[in-house]
Parts: C-alpha cells; sequence; structure tokens
C-alpha cells in the first residue's frame, strides 16, 4: 500500500507535502492547522510499505529482528526505510461498544476486532467439486476447534459469487457455526467446464452414419466448456479483487488462505495469460491487472490450499486435462499448470502453496501461524516514476539461512485517475459489490422520516479527518468527496440510483474542529416503495479512495428509534441537499 509523505511542523500538527497514491488503501493523511500563504500542497511524492515474514532454517518464525537487518531493493535498487515495526501475534483489543441499531459502519474497528495480523479463510465452492467441499469443510472445522491463538479469523465462500460467512472474531464457535450455512455443491460453472461430450459405441455404417454428428458435438462441447472456463476465471478475480477492496481498511500483512480444488489456470496474477479458441481468443489482462493492482495495494498474502487432498501420482501427468464426473477424488484434475498457479498465487504475493496432502487442516494451521509474526517496511521510492509499471521489489535479512516471504512488487501507479470514465466504472462496480469497500472509512445514521406517509429519510454520514485528503491554498482547505446511493429490491434489482458531489472548502480556523470531529454530511433521500436495501458509496474526488456502507433500510424503519440529529451532538456539518 502507499502512504502520503507528511512533515511535522510541531507538536500535534502535520502538514501534508506529498499526495495519495490512487491505488494506495490504508493511507490516513494528517492535515496542517499551518501553512505559508500562497502554498498549494502538490502530489510529490508516496510512500510504499512491504510485510515480510522471515523464517529460520528449520522453518521457524525468526522474531525481535531490527530495523538494521533489512535491506529493501526496488528493481535491484537500495531504498532507505523510513519506517519499520515488528508486528507480532497478540491478544486483540476488547470489541468495541456496539453501534445503535440505526448506524452502520465499514470501519473494522467499529464492527469488530481490529486483527493485528489478519487471517480469512475462503471456501471455493465455484471451483471445487462437492466431496473435496465437504471433506475441505470438516478438515476446517478441526482446525478452528484446534486453534489456540486469539487469531481473529473471518471465514468468506465463493459460491459463486463472495458472501462473507462470518466477519473477524475470536470467538471459534461463532466461526463454526458460519461453516454450518455454506453450500457444498458442485458449481454449474465448474462442471460445465470439465463435462466431456458422450461417446458412442458405433460400428459399420453406423459410425460413418454419425461421424460429422459426433465431431459437431465434440465442437459444442468443447465451446460450452470454454464458456464455463471463462465465466469461471472472471468470477474467481472479479472476487480476489472484491476482498481486496474489503481488506483494505486493515492495516498490514493479510493473509487470505484459499481452500479451493481447481485453481483457474488464468488466475496467476499475469495480464498475458489467456484462454485461446480457434475462432475467438479471450484476454483476461484488463480484469486480472486490476486485482493484481489491489491484493498488491492491500498486502494481502495467497495462500493456496488445495482440497481434493492426495493425488495419484498419474494424476499429476500434464497430457491429463480433464476428469470425468464418475470418477472418484474430484471433478477436475490436478495438472502442471494448476500447480504452477498455485505456485505463482503464493510466490507474488508473499504466501506459501499447499497441494498434494490430505492433511488440510494442517496446511490451515501452518498457513495461519505464518503470519503471527510479520515485519512493516515503509519506504519512499526513489525512482520519481509513477508510470503505472509493475517495480520488483527485494527484501533481504541480515540473518544466518534467514527465508523471506514478502509480496513481489508494487505498481507505481500515478497519484490520479486521468480517465474520468476509468473513476465512474470504479465507483459503479462498488455498489454491486456483495461485501463493502473500506479504502475510505465511514459510518451512516439512518434518521427516520416524521412520519410514516414521508418517504424521505436523512442520512448523517460521518468521516474521520484522517480519510479525507484537503489541499492548502492561502489559508483555505479544499477538497470533495462523490457520495452515491443506490436502492435495490429483495430481488437485488436496481429501484433507483443518485450521485452528489460535495465540496469541501474550510478556513483554518475550523481545522482543529475537523481533527477532533471529523466531517459530517446530511444527506436527504426519498425511498422507492420497494426498497430494501440501500447501498451508500464515498469516493475522495483527490485521491479517489472509496468506501462503502450496505444499509437493510427497510427492516430498519419498522423498528427503529429517530436517530440524535448531528446539530445536537456538535459535530462539523455541511448543509443538508
Amino acid at each position: 500500500m502507499a502512504y502520503p509523505a507528511v512533515h511535522r511542523l510541531g507538536p500535534g500538527f502535520l502538514i501534508l507535502i506529498g499526495g495519495w497514491c490512487a491505488s494506495a488503501q490504508n493511507a490516513t493523511p494528517q492535515k496542517a492547522t499551518q501553512v505559508a500563504p500562497g502554498t498549494t500542497l502538490s502530489v510529490t511524492t508516496r510512500l510504499v510499505q512491504v510485510a515480510a515474514v522471515v523464517h529460520n532454517g528449520d522453518g521457524k518464525q525468526v522474531r525481535g529482528l531490527a530495523l538494521g537487518d533489512f535491506t529493501v531493493l526496488d528493481q535491484g535498487v537500495p531504498q532507505h526505510i523510513a519506517h519499520f515495526s515488528e508486528i507480532a501475534e497478540q491478544r486483540p483489543f476488547p470489541p468495541p461498544p456496539p453501534l445503535a441499531p440505526n448506524v452502520f459502519s465499514n470501519r473494522f474497528e467499529e464492527i469488530g476486532p481490529a486483527p493485528a495480523n489478519a487471517v480469512v479463510l475462503l471456501l471455493d465452492a465455484l471451483n471445487t467439486a462437492s466431496e473435496d467441499l465437504s471433506y475441505a469443510r470438516l478438515q476446517t472445522t478441526k482446525f478452528l476447534q484446534n486453534l489456540s491463538t486469539p487469531t481473529p479469523v473471518a471465514v468468506y465462500a465463493l459460491e459463486p459469487n463472495l458472501r462473507i460467512l462470518q466477519e473477524f472474531t475470536v470467538d471459534r464457535s461463532l466461526s463454526l457455526k458460519a461453516l454450518e450455512f455454506f453450500s457444498a455443491a458442485t458449481s454449474s460453472e465448474l462442471r460445465g467446464s470439465v463435462e466431456e461430450a458422450p461417446d458412442f459405441l458405433l460400428s459399420g455404417q453406423e459410425a460413418q452414419r454419425y461421424e460429422e454428428f459426433l465431431d459437431r458435438a465434440r465442437d459444442m462441447n468443447a465451446a460450452l466448456n470454454r464458456h464455463y472456463m471463462i465465466r469461471r476465471v472472471e468470477k474467481t478475480v472479479i472476487a480476489l479483487n472484491e476482498i481486496a477492496h474489503h481488506l483494505s481498511g486493515v492495516r498490514g500483512r493479510k493473509s487470505l488462505i484459499w481452500i479451493s480444488g481447481g485453481f483457474p489456470v488464468a488466475v496467476a496474477l499475469d495480464g498475458n495469460l489467456r484462454i485461446e479458441s480457434e475462432s475467438e481468443p479471450h484476454s483476461f489482462a484488463p480484469l486480472i491487472e486490476g486485482a493484481a493492482r489491489a491484493l498488491t495495494s492491500s498486502n494481502i498474502a495467497i495462500y493456496p490450499v488445495d482440497a481434493r487432498g492426495l493425488m495419484t501420482y498419474s494424476s499429476f501427468h500434464a497430457s491429463i486435462r480433464s476428469v470425468r464426473p464418475d470418477k472418484p477424488g474430484s471433478l477436475s484434475s490436478i495438472t502442471a499448470a494448476e500447480m504452477a498457479t498455485m505456485d505463482t498465487l503464493a510466490e507474488r504475493t508473499g504466501g506459501r502453496a499447499f497441494y498434494n496432502s490430505n492433511d488440510i487442516a494442517g496446511a490451515l494451521a501452518k498457513s495461519s501461524e505464518d503470519g503471527q509474526t510479520s515485519y512493516l517496511l515503509d519506504f519512499y521510492p526513489s525512482h520519481g516514476k509513477w508510470d503505472g509499471s509493475f517495480h520488483a521489489i527485494k527484501v533481504l535479512v541480515n540473518y544466518p539461512g534467514a527465508h523471506v516471504r514478502s509480496r513481489r512488487g508494487y505498481y507505481a501507479k500515478p497519484d490520479t485517475v486521468d480517465n474520468l470514465v476509468a473513476r465512474e466504472a470504479g465507483l459503479l462496480a462498488t455498489l454491486w459489490d456483495p461485501v463493502d469497500a473500506t479504502g475510505l472509512g465511514f459510518r451512516v445514521a439512518v434518521e427516520a422520516p416524521e412520519s410514516r406517509n414521508n418517504p424521505v429519510i436523512t442520512l448523517i454520514l460521518s468521516i474521520p479527518w484522517r480519510e479525507v485528503l484537503l489541499q492548502g491554498e492561502d489559508g483555505s482547505w479544499k477538497g470533495g468527496l462523490e457520495l452515491l446511493c443506490l436502492q435495490r429490491d429483495a430481488q437485488g434489482k436496481e429501484l433507483s440510483l443518485e450521485q452528489r458531489h460535495i465540496d469541501l472548502a474550510f478556513e483554518e480556523s475550523r481545522l482543529e474542529d475537523l481533527q477532533h470531529n471529523g466531517f459530517h454530511i446530511a444527506h436527504r433521500l426519498s425511498l422507492a416503495s420497494a426498497t430494501k436495501f440501500l447501498r451508500v458509496v464515498v469516493s475522495d474526488s483527490l485521491t479517489h479512495q472509496i468506501g462503502s456502507v450496505r444499509v437493510p433500510v427497510r427492516s430498519l424503519l419498522e423498528k427503529m428509534q429517530p436517530a440524535v440529529p448531528a446539530a445536537a451532538v456538535g459535530h462539523s456539518q455541511l448543509p443538508r441537499k
């Protein structure tokens, strides 16, 4: 992830002289209460954060290393490490007080335990056969039952769209209960991508008569296989992108333990990978590049765990492309290309791949333990070229026999997104994501209408000071926000979409109040009669960081009490719309 450069003016005062990279996820810029007349804060430098885990020759984690033990290379050039910290496994902070029934937030510190080193279990029903899923669920249950460390664990599912079964918690009973709601059925996408055309035992004139028909049937089946494989790859990459955006609000290293029985070959975070067809080549470059940027920006290390367990030797032969549904073990074979995909995913993100073993619970335990101690290394790249290119990172440690795992690089993305269409596409995609985006943290309070016959509600958005970038010029501070509100019915159909631009402009005299209380924005919204859910999206106009919150507005209105108006708590306010 990337952070803005800051220079300290004095105790408690920071002035932003750098920018916030558009692909940064956990930036926490601070603004000054003093600035020289005529000064404009420009985008000049950025800070890149690398999370590393270190093991000795025996495979045990190395703890207690110091700043002087590390060297970071960017494209082979040594970099000055500006900030260093060791993140060790620790008991989580007490859970936050519950939010009021009419208040919703996308900030992890407000909705559950803030993990020091986040662990996410992703059960992949999109790419895994039902018999393998059932075994993987049993092994996941065993892992959770035996997990003795107070590590906050989240449980997600891909079935075939991303779904949160349980957000971060140290209560293992909640995680185990969530597994009961996980469906272990083979997805239509997986079945359709590996099923083979039927063979007929024909001879003589019958064989000659049906030869052309069988050829056409096989061609049609191959086209159908390709269609479903494309859907698998697209849904898988989209889910990785959604997870990256959802976890961007968690600082430090995140371990994504991906339990799957059929990693799509194209998902190796390489834009050159394609699924070819004689009639129509299909490239995943734009989709995969976007997911790669999101994963690297969010410091997510992927730990692929093969749900198929121990495979026979013949199954590893690269010439075996698929397995019939009636064969035992797996609906899809493990190939050399699939194993390479698992290794690539792990290597490029700083994780580790596990396959060809029935001890899935053991693999989950090793993956979880791997992130218990990590080192955060922050540096300002010396290249000065933010042209979107990929920069390779290598972390060296002055420790005998040390093995370091960290992400392999970052994208030197420009500060601004010049393409207006791309910015709008990012906002619209967030509206439909099944999970909240946390690149910009905020909370929403819903105020009830004055009467039941009045369909107009008021949303009070509370945004912490550090989440918004302001530019100072001639004694005033300016910025902007984009606000989108999507109303959906019980079936998920769009009913209405409102978009509003909010200009932020403040004199220096108000900055101290903003630092303490943040921004509070009131927005009046007329609800459609069939509205069941509301998705609220907020984006910083300068950094293009995005946050979103889902509100079950219809059920809320049936039982809620009116929220306390923002004016009653003395917060900084902006005019209502």
